[in-house]
């Protein structure tokens, strides 16, 4: 069933349960899903029953709170695809505050669905055009800025990890413009294109033909490492922030990225790395490792050498934990791979953090 067809059958369902309800902007677009809402208009008195409706439908209540009058409902298609419907108990264009009665009361019956009647699609439409749009007040700002719950977390941490060429950014760009919930992106490198396989001067990565004592190169390894972990410090509270609101947070080089590609490192070193490794940033709920061949590497961004490319991606495949995405196939393949373990992951918290039933929709 594709995402049209789910939500055509989500209506109809309510139809046939008597919850009054009706589309808010005229007509079903042919193609919904991505990061466009479906606006569902309805009735405050019904709003409960419309929830547990879906709920039992396989639909997941998406608490966001600081947003009044609306009550989001998501859905994960076979094909990877998200669906949101958004259901509007209140009409607000700027400061003011409309019921949603009158609508539902002049609403018709159009290819099967309940639509807004041409006067409301025309007059709602207008009010967008003019940018009369919903203004947010301070106590709806506040809410969103704080997090969902003070006991379990409601946010999803994905980390995209892979050698360069393996696709991240186009996963990451297919991520952001897909996904109709709250989605922070984090970059974690230490450095625009970098990789986590720096070596510091004078390390044990470098040539150390000169005659520096093993304890003072080792001294400065730490010291290197130390520095690169506290220049991630302003990063991983921006990931933890997000979580604790709900978000989906994808990090770019998570910096695990070390325990794969294993840069030469003194032992003391190493366990430090290690460390901040696990430790630094909020453990990610879901560790997608994007795999190609080295080949296929190399083609796609001529850095390095096929055989070290190969030797990183043997260190990401071996990392433990690690869902295993192929992205030496079509993009559209691999992304709605991706799509499908983030919906898996983040919908498996939310259930977690509260029953779709007995959440509270506001």
């Amino acid at each position: 069933m594709d995402a049209r067809d789910l939500v055509v059958t989500a209506l109809a369902r309510l139809d046939e349960a008597g919850v009054r309800h009706c589309l808010r902007n005229g007509d079903l677009p042919s193609s919904v899903g991505g990061r466009d809402d479906v606006d569902v208009l309805v009735d405050p008195e019904h709003l409960r029953r419309c929830v547990d409706l879906l709920s039992e439908d396989g639909w997941l209540l998406w608490s966001a709170p600081g947003h009044p009058d609306h009550v989001f409902l998501l859905r994960c298609t076979a094909e990877g695809n998200w669906v949101k419907l958004d259901l509007v108990s209140g009409l607000r264009y700027g400061r003011r505050r409309r019921p949603v009665g009158s609508v539902l009361e002049r609403r018709v019956r159009r290819g099967g669905l309940w639509v807004a009647s041409e006067r409301d699609a025309v007059e709602h439409a207008g009010h967008r055009a003019a940018g009369h749009r919903e203004t947010v007040c301070l106590a709806s700002r506040v809410r969103r800025a704080l997090p969902n719950s003070l006991r379990r977390r409601h946010g999803v941490v994905v980390a995209l990890v892979g050698p360069d060429g393996a696709g991240k950014g186009t996963v990451l760009h297919d991520l952001r413009t897909s996904i109709p919930v709250a989605l922070t992106d984090v970059y974690l490198g230490t450095r625009a294109g970098g990789s986590s396989s720096e070596t510091p001067p004078g390390g044990t990565g470098a040539d150390t033909t000169t005659e520096t004592p093993v304890s003072l190169r080792s001294c400065r390894e730490v010291l290197f490492v130390v520095r690169k972990g506290l220049r991630l410090l302003p990063a991983a509270s921006k990931v933890a922030a997000a979580v604790a609101r709900g978000h989906v947070v994808v990090c770019d080089r998570y910096p695990v990225d070390a325990l794969a590609v294993r840069p030469r490192r003194s032992p003391a070193a190493a366990t430090v790395e290690k460390f901040i490794a696990r430790s630094l940033v909020p453990r990610p709920d879901l560790l997608v490792v994007l795999d190609a061949p080295g080949e296929v590497l190399f083609d796609r961004k001529g850095e390095h050498d096929v055989s070290t490319l190969d030797r990183w991606r043997r260190g990401y495949l071996a990392l433990p934990g690690g869902h295993v995405v192929d992205t030496s196939v079509s993009v559209e393949s691999s992304t709605a791979d991706v799509r499908r373990l983030v919906w898996q992951f983040a919908a498996g918290r939310r259930t977690a953090a509260g029953s779709p039933r007995t959440a509270r929709a506001a």
